[in-house]
């Protein structure tokens, strides 16, 4: 299952094992597509044919995980690797996992124009904008996490001067927004 996810921690008395073999049958939902991908040919072959459990450090080892933790701590770090992400743009966070998602098993070049499509998704959103803002004027941004848009052209034009000025603190407040 750990092949199949984006991110893992396991717990340090967690055991590993593509045991499919001991069933006389091969790894079926992409076992044997994944894990060759993650842990590379060879060490992906030993595991799918020998069918034996292995230990939490070497999962970490062969990527399967992104950390090990001892077992009481397991859910508190689980919870600070969602904050840390969390506290992110959260259509950012699904235009990375787009295109790491869609890239991998493609070429550089189609791998590129896949991120470059999630980044022509972003462009226009106000997270951009206010994640923009945020590292010009030095603060922590607020994301409302949505998927709104810059939708007047002056807004746009502003959100551009802006990024060309930024070694200036100095901004021209947006007007409000009305009918």
């Amino acid at each position: 299952i750990t092949e199949a996810v984006p991110l893992a921690i396991a717990s340090d008395r967690a055991l590993f094992a593509k045991p499919e073999i001991n069933l006389a049958m091969p790894p079926t939902f992409g076992g044997t597509q994944r894990l060759p991908r993650l842990a590379g040919r060879k060490r992906a072959l030993e595991l799918l044919l020998t069918g034996d459990w292995f230990p939490p450090p070497r999962a970490l080892e062969l990527g399967l995980v992104n950390e090990v933790v001892p077992h009481a701590e397991l859910m508190p770090a689980a919870f600070d690797l969602a904050k840390r992400i969390l506290r992110h743009s959260g259509p950012a966070v699904t235009g990375i996992l787009t295109a790491v998602a869609r890239g991998l098993n493609q070429g550089i070049a189609e791998g590129l124009l896949i991120e470059a499509e999630q980044f022509a998704r972003m462009a226009p959103t106000a997270d951009l904008r206010e994640g923009l803002n945020a590292w010009i004027e030095r603060r922590k941004p607020s994301y409302d996490g949505s998927w709104t848009h810059i939708t007047r052209p002056d807004e746009a034009r502003r959100a551009s001067l802006a990024i060309d000025r930024r070694g200036t603190r100095t901004r021209t407040p947006s007007p409000p927004h009305g009918p």
